[in-house]
């Protein structure tokens, strides 16, 4: 193993402990190994369920921003995700918005953070931008609180996508199943 992935290896790994320090454990999405991750989307009436995404890099950690809870946290917590702070007016109409995963891959100079979203129905381009740029604002966040309480400055490198599965969209005319990248 070369010494530049040796030191991506350990910084990686001390940015995710990081993460793992600073936020809760449930919003944690598993990377196998190999380095795939899969993401679910729990609304029932989503047409795009799950998503895989390969070739995810050694040390990247992944988390969700729109996490559902489910069993006993979800009667201890009620709302609590609902909205990414209870600080936050419950009907703003842009602070509340947030995308469904963010990874984070270390690197040398900067860090690579994508943040996702999956749509399944409703691309509207001004709603996932909102989305998308709220994501960003509170990644930024999290990152002060990094640099802050543990010592880990990250320079993020953003790449923002939206997964889009239509199915039957009668305004285009069409039946069949569309998969659409979006990436600014």
């Amino acid at each position: 193993m070369s010494r530049l992935k040796i030191f991506t290896f350990l910084l990686g790994n001390r940015v995710k402990k990081s993460f793992q320090d600073l936020l809760r454990p449930e919003l944690f999405l598993s990377i196998s190994g190999a380095g795939e991750l899969l993401i679910k989307e729990n609304d029932s009436r989503a047409t795009l369920k799950k998503l895989w995404i390969k070739e995810v890099p050694d040390g990247s950690v992944a988390f969700e921003l729109d996490h559902t809870p489910s069993g006993a946290l979800k009667k201890k917590l009620k709302n609590a995700f609902s909205q990414l702070s209870c600080l936050i007016h419950g009907s703003h109409t842009k602070a509340n918005k947030k995308c469904d995963f963010v990874i984070v891959s270390p690197g040398n100079n900067s860090s690579k953070i994508i943040l996702g979203d999956m749509k399944s129905r409703n691309l509207k381009r001004v709603d996932c931008f909102a989305q998308l740029r709220n994501s960003e604002l509170y990644v930024d966040y999290l990152l002060s609180l990094l640099s802050e309480y543990h010592a880990q400055a990250i320079t993020p490198e953003y790449k923002k996508v939206v997964f889009f599965c239509g199915f039957g969209d009668k305004r285009k005319g069409t039946n069949s199943a569309k998969a659409q990248k979006e990436t600014e």
